[in-house]
């Protein structure tokens, strides 16, 4: 390992270490590096009894590829490790009450435009739980953009915008309800971002369920948050930005 990968492994190890520490109070973590695997492991040890609660690993090459600067790619790996985190945890129940959604609204935010895909066609497949969540999504983003309407509740500079995304919604609802499927052999990169936005939706609705529900539930519904995250940091999905509106209906 060159004297630039250890700085980098280095730096990492700190950004990952402070990350932990700021979601759990005196949580503590070293790495350990596995050489069959060519990848460092954290365990997160709790103050009370100093044993591993959670597992969180990262590639040696992920590790040696962090500067630490405010360029398009280490924004993105930043928020590569964030993530990771954020659903490790949320997993092993150390911050049950997490609002994952919001992240993904504040990393279309901090992520410049230029680093997302723009003018593309994708081919896209979804099993049948990820369709449903899409579709739910769906649904309950048109019911919010139609009160949009007919309560005038945005800026008019934003109208246009908007409408154009329901009719786009409305497009991708009625090619469900013909075809039971949200397969597309050549999906354009405005298709996908209402999807994301739909399935970020969604999260939210489950974030508000589990806040507002029984505490055993709270595991199984985090589970369910967690897996449409992870689907979400994954292909094409990480390649593309939601629409901007969403960030508003997030916090109606």
């Amino acid at each position: 390992m060159s004297e630039q990968d250890k700085e980098r492994v280095a730096v990492a190890t700190e950004y990952i270490k402070s990350k932990i520490a700021e979601l759990i109070q005196g949580a503590k973590c070293e790495p350990i590096y596995d050489p069959r695997r060519m990848a460092y492991k954290f365990d997160v040890l709790l103050p009370e009894n100093n044993l591993p609660v959670a597992e969180i690993r990262f590639s040696r090459e992920n590790m040696e590829d962090f500067s630490g600067d405010n360029t398009n790619y280490d924004i993105r790996f930043r928020y590569y490790i964030d993530f990771k985190i954020y659903i490790e945890l949320i997993k092993s129940g150390l911050i049950p009450f997490f609002k994952i959604s919001e992240i993904f609204i504040q990393e279309a935010k901090d992520r410049r435009k230029g680093d997302w895909w723009n003018d593309r066609y994708v081919r896209v497949a979804f099993d049948s739980k990820i369709t449903a969540v899409f579709t739910i999504g769906l649904e309950k983003l048109k019911e919010l953009m139609e009160k949009t309407f007919k309560e005038n509740i945005v800026n008019a500079s934003s109208l246009s915008e908007l409408k154009e995304d329901l009719d786009r919604i409305k497009n991708i609802l009625d090619y469900y309800n013909v075809h039971k499927s949200l397969d597309e052999t050549s999906a354009s990169i405005t298709s996908l971002s209402i999807l994301k936005a739909a399935a970020i939706y969604a999260i939210v609705g489950k974030e508000r369920m589990r806040d507002n529900n029984r505490p055993y539930l709270t595991s199984k519904i985090n589970e369910e948050i967690c897996s449409i995250a992870a689907f979400l940091r994954e292909g094409a999905f990480l390649e593309v930005r939601p629409p901007e509106w969403l960030g508003d209906y997030v916090a109606i």
